[in-house]
């Protein structure tokens, strides 16, 4: 186990005075002096306050080879990043960033830290198992996931209280996402697609469901795991967002990010430093966006500490968290 150095970074706010006048506010303390700011006054039905706030707490450098491929959080308030790039997973905690060697041969696309927060569990996409580390790097188990091998090439992954959730490529180019409690399975969804244009979702976490979002426009959002009941989050045409492309933009959604009153979505261009931060309420409906000239987006939230983390590029890459807070 290597654990990096860590630092901290006091969180300032702005002197434009816009912090104290608008309702929604992303402050970021990056070289470049980022603050960028959301208003979500235009509903507070479902909370008692119509602002939110999210300030950057700390930020961690971490290599820059390293290109996160997924994060999830713990109710400690703790992370695991995983990448596709590099043999190592990441643990964010407490201010300390844990490096993890997971081997070569992994191919991690979901993950979880466990409760006692001396192991992570990564799901392998290449092998279809659950791979068990203690945060030395050594293997301490593992199990096979039901039904899947040859049959179903999984491209992501998501754990919640009481079950994992798994999404995969079928022999059909379908996307299909299911809902695993070994050694039982259940099929929950199908999207249908070709092989020359596959369509690309993310799973995400949300309390003990799982959301599925559609990684090109309209960059929807559908809920799993509440039996037949199917909600859907859809921004594209709400956000003002198109699908066309041209040749300074080509927009793709990260993972929709749960709050504790509502719900967080980064879009990226892909083809510049352009993102769009959208914000919808608890019940998926679209409040506001906003623009940000800075490679960076949320990847995963603790409801239960109210904190959300990010990574971001500048002159650095780093994992940043954020706090969020409910209140004038």
């Amino acid at each position: 186990m290597m654990v990096r150095s860590h630092r901290t970074i006091s969180c300032s706010q702005s002197t434009s005075g816009l912090i104290s006048s608008l309702a929604f506010c992303l402050v970021s303390v990056s070289p470049a002096g980022l603050c960028s700011c959301l208003d979500s006054r235009g509903d507070s039905t479902d909370i008692q306050t119509s602002t939110v706030h999210i300030d950057e707490v700390f930020s961690h450098e971490i290599p820059y080879e390293f290109r996160p491929s997924g994060a999830s959080a713990s109710s400690s308030g703790a992370f695991v990043v995983w990448s596709q790039s590099t043999s190592q997973a990441l643990v964010f905690s407490q201010q300390l960033l844990i490096e993890i060697d997971i081997g070569l041969g992994m191919v991690p696309v979901g993950g979880q830290l466990l409760a006692n927060g001396q192991a992570i569990e990564l799901v392998d996409g290449e092998n279809g198992r659950v791979v068990r580390y203690d945060t030395s790097g050594v293997v301490i188990g593992e199990y096979d996931i039901p039904q899947i091998g040859d049959s179903i090439r999984l491209e992501d992954a998501s754990f919640t209280r009481l079950a994992l959730y798994v999404g995969g490529r079928s022999p059909s180019s379908s996307y299909v996402v299911l809902k695993v409690v070994p050694p039982q399975f259940q099929l929950l969804a199908e999207f249908p697609g070709s092989s020359t244009e596959p369509r690309q979702f993310h799973l995400s976490a949300y309390g003990d469901h799982v959301l599925v979002t559609e990684q090109d426009p309209p960059f929807s959002t559908v809920v799993l795991g509440r039996g037949r009941s199917r909600d859907r989050i859809v921004p594209g045409q709400a956000a003002g967002l198109h699908s066309d492309s041209s040749s300074t933009s080509r927009y793709v959604s990260l993972p929709m990010i749960a709050l504790d009153h509502g719900f967080i979505q980064t879009i990226s261009n892909i083809k510049s430093d352009d993102r769009i931060i959208l914000l919808f309420n608890k019940a998926g409906r679209f409040l506001r966006k906003h623009a940000i000239p800075v490679p960076m987006g949320f990847m995963a939230a603790s409801v239960e500490t109210q904190t959300v983390l990010a990574m971001r590029v500048t002159d650095r890459a780093e994992l940043v968290l954020y706090e969020w807070r409910w209140g004038e």
